[in-house]
């Protein structure tokens, strides 16, 4: 007698593995996403630190100090003026077009081959600190979409993860990062604003016998002889230094001829730059005998 035995077969029936499939593409879609998401946040998030880096670079941070004092650093607190390009962050050489890298390229578009300020320090950023983080060159242009010049609003701008002008995702998980990413510098964070000037007098000794010095302005401006002051636009860096002193002699001698000796009031350049900060545009300074 002979037995037969049947060999029970477990498995999947079509069903469950359509089942199966279905889960695994899934799960890989959602780790996908997921991933892809991480990278363009990481992306956007590099974006937003080189804007910070940039503006940095330019102007500085008022914020640091040193010994209780802030800390003036960046292009503008070098070369006293504002960069036209960002390549000049970069370069000490640098194309007039702002576009090209080396001479002979410059030179061959018709442009001219620059060469930046003795006071200028860097580089203060490299190549890479100029693109935004999917390695496009970030936009510096004035609010009116021109090369930028001293007294303008600066606006540092990425065009986001499409290159496009404007947000064209539906996708609410795409939507920030297909959005362009812009940073403002307003002109009244590097000019400053003009300041008016309050002098009183209280030595008994004839206003005119009082000049006020600007130190941080070119030599070919006057001093100005008290009452009355006339308002001072800030060099582009928003810091002045202030020296009121007597003059030589009668009270018609010009401010050419200064005492050496005697009463000497300073405002200094980090005092007028606090104050410039915080908003306030008047500066009183009284002469104590």
């Amino acid at each position: 007698m002979s037995n037969n035995t049947r060999r029970l077969e477990n498995g999947f029936t079509l069903l469950e593995l359509i089942v199966v499939i279905a889960l695994l593409g899934l799960v890989s879609s959602l780790a996908t996403d997921f991933m892809v998401s991480k990278t363009n946040q990481q992306r956007y998030d590099t974006t937003q630190k080189r804007m910070e880096k940039i503006r940095y670079a330019i102007i500085g941070d008022v914020s640091r100090t040193l010994n209780g004092q802030p800390v003036f650093s960046g292009f503008i607190a070098d070369t006293k003026t504002v960069p036209t390009y960002l390549i000049q962050l970069t370069q000490q050489e640098y194309c007039s077009d702002g576009s090209k890298s080396n001479s002979s390229d410059c030179t061959t578009a018709g442009s001219t081959w620059e060469t930046q300020a003795a006071s200028w320090k860097g580089p203060y950023l490299s190549d890479s600190d100029l693109q935004d983080g999917w390695g496009n060159t970030l936009s510096y242009l004035n609010t009116s979409g021109e090369s930028v010049s001293a007294g303008d609003d600066i606006v540092i701008a990425s065009l986001g993860l499409d290159q496009t002008s404007g947000t064209t995702s539906f996708e609410p998980a795409d939507i920030v990062y297909e959005e362009d990413k812009d940073l403002i510098i307003p002109a009244s964070h590097y000019a400053g604003a003009e300041i008016s000037i309050d002098l009183t007098n209280n030595t008994g000794e004839p206003d005119g016998k009082f000049c006020l010095f600007n130190a941080a302005l070119p030599s070919t401006i006057d001093l100005n002889t008290i009452p009355p002051v006339t308002p001072i636009t800030p060099l582009v860096g928003g810091r002045i230094a202030l020296t009121v002193q007597k003059k030589i002699g009668a009270v018609t001698t010009d401010c050419s001829s200064i005492e050496s000796t005697g009463f000497t009031y300073t405002a200094n350049a980090v005092y007028v730059h606090n104050l410039l900060d915080s908003g306030t545009a008047e500066i009183n300074i009284t002469i104590n005998p």
